[in-house]
């Protein structure tokens, strides 16, 4: 997404903040919250997911497959980066990714160039 597309919203959600409220506008309230707001929470959620899955895996074989499951996820973003970096090509692997990028640049607050190319930048020192 680009800035002036996230200060749009945020412009708007607060010439219109009423509507938020769901006792005035009922489920469109709730709505809009879930859609326009909290979207850009999701990777801190995510982030307390995984360390909330860590937490519990200790104690429970349930939790502790979704912590794997979770940990695979990330892994795979990961190495489909590290192999995009030395030139290798895939396609399957690319989801996991490009989900990875788009979470950092929601938490780096890096929404007008890809994550990748300041992780990148950064790694070419």
């Amino acid at each position: 997404m680009r800035v002036r597309v996230i200060a749009q919203t945020f412009t708007d959600l607060w010439r219109h903040r009423a509507m938020l409220n769901p006792l005035r506008s009922g489920l469109y309230g709730i709505q809009l919250l879930s859609h326009k707001v909290m979207r850009y929470f999701v990777p801190f959620y995510l982030m307390a997911l995984l360390a909330t899955s860590a937490v519990l895996a200790m104690d429970s074989t349930a939790y502790r497959a979704l912590f794997l499951v979770q940990s695979v996820g990330y892994a795979c973003g990961v190495m489909s980066w590290l192999l995009e970096r030395i030139g290798v090509q895939q396609s399957r692997a690319r989801a996991p990714s490009l989900f990875c990028a788009g979470e950092c640049r929601v938490v780096t607050r890096d929404v007008s160039v890809p994550a990748w190319r300041k992780v990148c930048a950064l790694g070419a020192d």
